[in-house]
């Protein structure tokens, strides 16, 4: 569903697209500032390149910006890595990985006293997806304030304009009837079975498993939709970029 309100949301996650500022830079801030960001975030991302830990925590203490680091929350990873038995700490997959990174500037202008943790996802089962969330999940339901789950995923990748947004429709609204069936693992089937390069399906699919493990999975809004040919012109190989918001608000509803 969509929803163009400026009201900021209490939102349990967002997906935000990675690409190059140029192409899904505007739609990313946009979608951040459609939600209150608190202060801690975890970013759930794709591995790009693999290698290391299939679910790979980063270590950093620091993760360093021109002109502005972005702090991590170690204690609270610390504790995300007891509670999951597939987050493991590996620097490897985080070294050449671009899909928490492009995202930390704009974290950084918008809620700068916000710390990061960060989970680099290889594709997988949803069997390994269950099992992690259901895992997050009872951390989550324990903690005083808990935090923003950010889900960083561009949509499919390189066909022609009209192809990306018919097949990109097909994903969102798997994921949109996924919302309503309180099925995730649809959502996940769809996209394998219609060969959709959603590059981070796996994070999408994890976060909404564990919303619905948390009584959460209640509303998903979208922020936007765009894609690479609306910057660059070039409508035979292109990217699709949606941003999309789930919460339990019922007043944006209205």
């Amino acid at each position: 569903m969509k929803n163009n309100s400026t009201l900021q949301i209490q939102a349990d996650a967002v997906l935000v697209p990675h690409a190059g500022w140029q192409y899904s830079g505007r739609l990313a801030a946009q979608t951040f500032k459609r939600v209150k960001i608190p202060r801690w975030v975890v970013i759930f991302a794709p591995q790009h390149r693999g290698g290391g830990a299939e679910w790979a925590v980063a270590p950093h203490k620091t993760w360093l910006l021109p002109g502005k680091n972005v702090d991590a929350n170690l204690a609270m990873t610390d504790r995300m890595i007891q509670a999951v038995d597939f987050f493991a700490y590996d620097a490897v997959p985080h070294a050449q990985e671009h899909s928490v990174e492009v995202l930390l500037p704009i974290l950084a202008r918008l809620a700068p006293e916000t710390k990061i943790s960060a989970v680099a996802m290889s594709m997988t089962t949803w069997e390994m997806i269950r099992q992690g969330a259901a895992q997050f999940a009872q951390f989550l339901n324990v903690l005083p304030e808990r935090p923003l789950l950010i889900i960083s995923s561009d949509m499919n990748h390189f066909a022609n304009e009209e192809t990306t947004r018919r097949v990109d429709r097909i994903a969102l609204d798997a994921i949109y009837q996924a919302v309503t069936d309180q099925n995730p693992e649809q959502a996940l089937r769809t996209i394998y079975e219609r060969r959709i390069s959603m590059c981070g399906v796996v994070p999408t699919v994890f976060i909404m498993e564990t919303l619905r493990c948390m009584g959460r999975l209640v509303h998903v809004e979208e922020a936007g939709y765009t894609t690479s040919a609306e910057a660059s012109g070039d409508s035979s190989r292109v990217v699709g970029y949606a941003g999309l918001v789930f919460h339990t608000d019922t007043m944006s509803q209205n």
